[in-house]
């Protein structure tokens, strides 16, 4: 059953994306489809995501949390370069038998460091 769960678990990561997606863009949650579906008609038209599973903790048969490497590829790129790569946590859910995006965040892969002076 383990297997079962991560194959779908790793669909899910490929497409990433949901129907009913929980997201927060600059300065506004975005809890639609319609909007999120917006977001790429303009500089991200073409584009699609690279989610590489660095780790994942089910919560019982029905919950999980997987941490990534995740990043946008541009229209035309193979690869995510390394300033644009994010850390991604995903807090998923079955419902009915499918997996479920309940919560996504993500933080700068090369965070600049903090001064405390």
């Amino acid at each position: 059953m383990g297997g079962q769960r991560r194959r779908g678990l790793h669909l899910l990561l490929q497409r990433g994306r949901d129907r009913d997606p929980a997201r927060l863009a600059p300065g506004q949650p975005c809890r639609d489809h319609e909007t999120t579906a917006k977001s790429f008609e303009g500089p991200l038209k073409g584009s699609s995501t690279y989610n590489k599973q660095l780790s994942i903790r089910f919560l019982g048969n029905d919950g999980a949390i997987v941490v990534s490497e995740s990043g946008i590829l541009f229209a035309g790129e193979s690869e995510v370069p390394e300033p644009r790569k994010l850390y991604a946590t995903w807090v998923l859910e079955k419902k009915g038998g499918t997996w479920h995006i309940a919560a996504y965040h993500n933080s700068p892969k090369l965070a600049r460091a903090l001064s405390c002076a």
